[in-house]
């Protein structure tokens, strides 16, 4: 996985977000799809909790992937705070992160989205 800031950087050059779908001062589902091991994602999972990050599936459910949403407010600032959160669980675990997708819906078939993030 790509470090932290190097994440963040590339997250940076896709905001601001499209005005058309992400009003300025709305709220939107960050989405994170989260790649790794069983273990890696027991661990993660009650920290990203915490941390606000809802849609985590049991551990019983998890077959390798999981795409946890945290709705934040869109700007730049809250953006970059909660995307820090998460990687840093997700580094200190060992779970990466493919995707990183801005969500108007919690649903996937009522959402329009735009990436912010694709692991290289």
């Amino acid at each position: 996985m790509e470090n932290s800031e190097e994440i963040v950087a590339k997250v940076l050059r896709n905001l601001p977000l499209p005005q058309d779908k992400f009003a300025p001062g709305s709220r939107f589902w960050l989405t994170l799809y989260l790649e790794g091991s069983p273990t890696a994602y027991s661990l993660a999972k009650t920290q990203l909790h915490a941390l606000g990050w809802v849609n985590l599936c049991e551990k019983d459910d998890f077959a390798g992937f999981s795409y946890p949403k945290k709705e934040v407010l869109n700007a730049t600032a809250v953006v970059c705070d909660a995307l820090r959160g998460a990687l840093s669980v997700c580094k200190d675990t060992g779970l990466d992160i493919g995707l990183i997708d801005a969500d108007t819906e919690t649903e996937p078939a009522n959402s329009s989205w735009h990436n912010l993030y694709k692991q290289t």
